[in-house]
This record gives C-alpha cells, sequence and structure tokens, in this order.
C-alpha cells in the first residue's frame, strides 16, 4: 500500500500519518521522506524535529494496533543530488535510525553506486525511472532480508550491455549469472513479457553458474519502444518446512534496428516516426530525412538530408525548440552500452542549421573521450530543407584501451517548430522521447569492416 504522496514534505506526513496506519494495519513500513525538504528548503532544525516525531509517532501507533504490534519499520534515504541540505537528511536519517534500533534502506548509496551518470538521479529534473526504482528495490530487500535473518547466500544477475545479432534471429539469447552455496543445485526462472521460462537445476562450480535462455521474437519485434520487463529468480531445494534462500533482478530488453555503413544502406525517417506531433505531419515535404553513414579513412561521416517545408530557427531558450537534428551516440564499451544513465562515452548533439554556422549544443561529460574534441559539424540550407554533416573520427568510436567498436549505440530525431516558439512534432528513428534521459533504447551504427548482413541491436539494461 502506497499511503505516502510524492510532493509531501515531513511536516505534512505528519498531519496523515497516523490514520493510514490505523487504516492499514500494515506488516512492513518503510519510510522515506526528507528529499522534498532537500529541495524546498526545510529549516535544518525543524526537520530533525519533524523527522524525530514521524518516526516515534510511526513506531507509537504500530505498537499500539493489537492487529499488527510488531510490524517491521525501515527508514529509508531517498535519492538525493550532492548539496549540503542533502547531506544533512542523509544524516538525520541514520541518527534517527540508531536512537531507535531501526534499519535503514540507503537508496541514495545504491542509486549511485548502480546508476553512476554524471547528471545524477534528477536528470532534466525528472523523477527516478523504473531502472532506479528496480536498485531502490533491491537495495530495500537486501535490509528487509537482514532483518528478517532471511539467508543471503544467493545472488542472480542478469547480464547486461548490447551486442548486435542477425536480423533474422528467431528468438534472443538471454544470460543469467548466479552466485550460490557450493555443490546447491540452482534453478533459475526468467518470466519475459508474462512469459516464464525455466531452466533444469544448474550445477555450480565453485558457486558459480548461468543459464542461457532463448526469448522468441513476437511477430511484431520492433515495437516503438523496444522494451519488455524482465525478472529472474532462483530457488534452492530444501526441507518442505525450510524457506529456500531466494534472490531476484529485474531487467529491460530493447531491440532496434542497425544503420550499416555505405552510401547504399539509406535510414529514412518519416511521419511513421512520430513520437510527437505526428498529426501535424502533412507529407514527407513538410517532414522527413534520409540518414546515410560513410566509412572514410579516419573518419565517419554521417549524412542527415532534411526535407522541412518551412524553416525556424531562432529561437534562443533550447535548440530542441527550433528546427533540429539531435544525434546520439553511445560509444561506451560493449558490456556497459545501453546503460540506462548518461557517463563517459555517451553523447547528445542537438544542431541547429543556423546560416552560416549551426548553433551546437552538447550533452556529455566533460572532458570529452579521445577524439570527441575532433567531431566536426556542418550544415546548409537547400530548397525545401536542409543538411547537416558529421564528420566522427575513428578515435572517438574505440574502447577505453584504443581498440576499435564493433558497433555504437545510434539514434537520430528531428525537431520541427514550424510556429518558431516551441517544438511541435518530433520524429525519432530507433528510441522514445525518453532519449535525452536513458540511452538504452538506441539503435545502432555498425561498423563492422565485413557486413555479416542486416542486424539488429540487442539491449539489456
Amino acid at each position: 500500500v502506497c499511503a505516502g504522496d510524492p510532493g509531501v514534505t515531513v511536516g505534512g506526513a505528519l498531519k496523515y500519518v497516523e490514520e493510514q496506519l490505523t487504516r492499514v494495519a500494515p506488516d512492513l513500513v518503510t519510510l522515506q521522506y526528507g528529499g522534498n525538504d532537500s529541495r524546498l528548503g526545510t529549516y535544518s532544525q525543524t526537520f530533525r524535529n519533524e523527522y524525530r516525531d514521524l518516526v516515534q509517532l510511526s513506531l507509537g501507533k504500530i505498537g499500539a494496533d493489537a492487529r499488527r504490534p510488531s510490524a517491521t519499520t525501515i527508514l529509508c534515504v531517498p535519492p538525493l543530488e550532492d548539496k549540503f541540505s542533502d547531506a544533512e537528511v542523509s544524516q538525520t536519517i541514520f541518527t534517527t535510525a540508531r536512537k531507535a534500533a531501526l534499519p535503514v534502506a540507503d537508496f541514495e548509496v545504491a542509486l549511485k553506486r548502480e546508476l553512476p551518470g554524471f547528471r545524477g538521479p534528477f536528470p532534466w529534473g525528472e523523477h527516478p525511472d523504473e531502472h532506479a526504482h528496480a536498485v531502490m528495490a533491491r537495495a530495500l530487500y537486501a535490509t528487509l532480508s537482514g532483518e528478517l535473518g532471511l539467508a543471503r547466500d544467493l545472488w542472480v544477475r542478469l547480464q547486461r550491455g548490447s551486442r548486435l545479432a542477425p536480423a533474422d534471429s528467431a528468438a534472443v539469447e538471454l544470460s543469467a549469472q548466479f552466485t550460490g552455496p557450493t555443490r546447491s543445485p540452482v534453478r533459475l526462472h526468467l518470466d519475459c513479457s508474462g512469459e516464464t521460462f525455466s531452466a533444469a537445476d544448474v550445477a555450480s562450480d565453485a558457486g558459480k553458474g548461468a543459464a542461457q535462455f532463448a526469448v522468441p521474437r513476437k511477430p511484431n519485434p520492433m515495437v516503438r519502444t523496444g522494451t519488455v520487463r524482465a525478472w529472474c529468480s532462483i530457488r534452492l531445494g530444501g526441507a518442505a518446512d525450510q524457506p529456500s534462500p531466494y534472490d531476484f533482478d529485474v531487467a529491460w530488453l530493447s531491440v532496434a534496428p542497425v544503420l550499416p555503413l555505405g552510401d547504399e544502406q539509406v535510414l529514412v525517417l518519416n511521419k511513421s516516426h512520430a513520437c510527437l506531433g505526428g498529426e501535424l505531419v502533412e507529407d514527407d515535404a513538410d517532414l522527413s530525412a534520409k540518414v546515410t553513414a560513410r566509412r572514410l579513412p579516419d573518419k565517419v561521416l554521417l549524412t542527415v538530408d532534411v526535407d522541412d517545408s518551412k524553416l525556424s530557427v531562432d529561437n534562443q531558450d533550447g535548440p530542441y525548440d527550433n528546427d533540429c537534428v539531435e544525434l546520439y551516440l553511445d560509444a561506451r564499451p560493449p558490456p556497459v552500452q545501453g546503460a540506462p544513465y548518461y557517463s563517459e562515452g555517451v553523447a547528445l548533439l542537438f544542431i541547429v542549421p543556423a546560416p552560416g554556422n549551426p548553433r551546437v549544443t552538447w550533452v556529455a561529460k566533460k572532458p570529452f573521450p579521445p577524439g570527441w574534441d575532433r567531431v566536426a559539424i556542418d550544415s546548409r540550407w537547400k530548397t525545401g530543407g536542409y543538411v547537416v554533416e558529421v564528420r566522427l573520427p575513428r578515435a572517438a568510436l574505440t574502447t577505453p584501451t584504443g581498440a576499435p567498436l564493433e558497433s555504437v549505440g545510434f539514434d537520430i530525431a528531428l525537431d520541427d517548430s514550424d510556429n518558431g516558439r516551441f517544438r511541435q512534432t518530433q520524429l525519432v528513428w530507433a528510441g522514445s522521447t525518453r532519449n535525452h534521459l536513458v540511452p538504452s533504447e538506441f539503435g545502432a551504427l555498425d561498423l563492422r569492416a565485413t557486413s555479416a548482413g542486416p542486424a539488429i541491436r540487442v539491449t539489456v539494461h
């Protein structure tokens, strides 16, 4: 039962928490407060006093309720930024927990460890998404397991990362890895979009093992978001009256298109790719684009040839509120490619084709990785549209050790503003309107010297 309010402060919670606890008679209570107090600037001493009162009120109400007198209570450190007020929130929660002998689930530390993006847990003011919620759920489960004395000698993890696969693949291969007690047989289960797959008992080698799952592709595998939900659980066999050790993981699977290098390979963007305002696009002359990627001796040349019947490039408020190209790149190593956060090696470029030199806005970690500072961008107007050219040095498309990448995460979006005030339409090739927040649904640019034929990009994130 979610009895909270996403915008409430601790002072606001004091007004309703007693009624909520009376209504539901819980077995487990988690208190996650403080984020809004930090954001709104609650005076530190006021916050400390109100948080103490909230915990005491909750414990008093639980202890006096004959229906659930021993409900487990866990204090949670909310997702925080790095302001001084955030440190005070965290310190107050731990101090209160110590005095009340309560366990703490530290969501702030878990998120910074598992999702180490340079923009923090609130990119562009957005709240933590499903990936962050999965991290917080694991942190809460670990704390609860310790409080209830449950065995934590079992661990499972779906293998993350991106790879290319043949476009005609009938199934997508997923891997779940585990660690557990030596010589104990482990059973793994995986559910993908409501379809459950179970592996036979898997023997462990020195307490470690893995299972492979072939998930059939559906009749229409290239859905717009390309994402499905997946979870994996493990249970060990044991006596009927003894709970088996258990662990879980949650990931998402994205299947996206791939653009090979070559003049004959053309990516077409049109009304069918609209994620916003598609009803405003009359025809291809109104808004569409052809994209090619050519291999040059020391670089890759991207050409975006845009048809746009009415150009608008004078808005200075935000680049996306003009006619412009959004270019997305993820040049991280394959095990990290597609991870759901912006870190070194991921970039979003807004390219406004202003007369003369294009206006380019980078969203990327600085200083740039090697080669990125040599990315060259040009634009020119044409009758009924504009052309953008991007030259990517090969040095920008390598692993940290300098080895060439076989592919990079890649996506293209078109923004259209006929009224000159704000973006009215957006076309996205592979991902979605969330590309600027989560680089997990991009397509890919195939950099292999010898193509193995049409490919898809498979990302587990």
